[in-house]
C-alpha cells in the first residue's frame, strides 16, 4: 500500500489478536497508523477510524495547493492570486489552507474552528465569519472573483460557483 502512489497516503489501521510490545511496535515501524488489539469495542474502532480519516491530508503532499488561480505553498508559507502576492494574517492562512484542502466541500463553522484554531480554544462560530471576510477581502482586493461561497446556516466553501 505504501509503494503505490494511488494508496501510499492511505491510512492504515491495523486489527489483530497480537497484543505484545514488540508487535505494536512492528506493526507501526511497517506503517501502520494505528493499531488495535482484540477485544475492542467496536464504539473504539469507529472513534479511531474518524481520527484517522481527520489526520489524512493527501492534499498537503505536493507541499502547493492550488485552486481558481489561488496558489498557497505551504513550504514557503506564500499566498498568491493569479501571480500576485497575497498577505495574510495566520488564521486567514489557515482558513484558506482548509478551504483549498477541499475545493467544493462545505465545511461548518464548528469544523473551521477545529481546523483553524484548534479542539482547546474556545471561540464563538462567528468568529470564523469575521476571518472569511477579512480572507475574502485579501484574496479579491486586485479585483478578482469571489471563490468562497457563503452556504447559510451551514458554513463556507471555495468553488468556482461563488459569488
Amino acid at each position: 500500500l505504501r509503494e503505490r502512489p494511488e494508496t501510499k497516503r492511505l491510512p492504515v489501521l491495523m486489527l489483530t489478536a497480537r497484543s505484545e510490545a514488540a508487535d505494536r511496535v512492528r506493526g507501526l515501524e511497517l506503517g501502520a497508523d494505528d493499531y488495535v488489539v482484540k477485544p475492542f469495542a467496536p464504539s473504539e474502532v469507529i472513534a479511531r477510524v474518524r481520527a484517522l480519516l481527520r489526520g489524512a491530508r493527501p492534499a498537503l503532499a505536493d507541499e502547493l495547493l492550488e485552486f481558481g488561480g489561488i496558489v498557497v505553498d505551504l513550504a514557503s508559507h506564500r499566498v498568491t492570486r493569479d501571480g500576485e502576492s497575497v498577505q495574510l494574517g495566520p488564521k486567514e492562512y489557515g482558513l484558506l489552507a482548509a478551504l483549498l484542502e477541499r475545493p467544493g466541500r462545505v465545511l461548518s463553522r464548528e469544523r473551521l474552528l477545529d481546523l483553524v484554531w484548534g479542539r482547546d480554544i474556545h471561540v464563538e462560530t462567528r468568529g470564523v465569519d469575521v476571518v472569511v471576510r477579512r480572507l475574502r477581502q485579501a484574496l479579491n482586493q486586485t479585483g478578482g472573483r469571489d471563490l468562497i461561497r457563503t452556504v447559510r446556516g451551514v458554513g463556507y466553501a471555495i468553488d468556482l460557483e461563488a459569488d
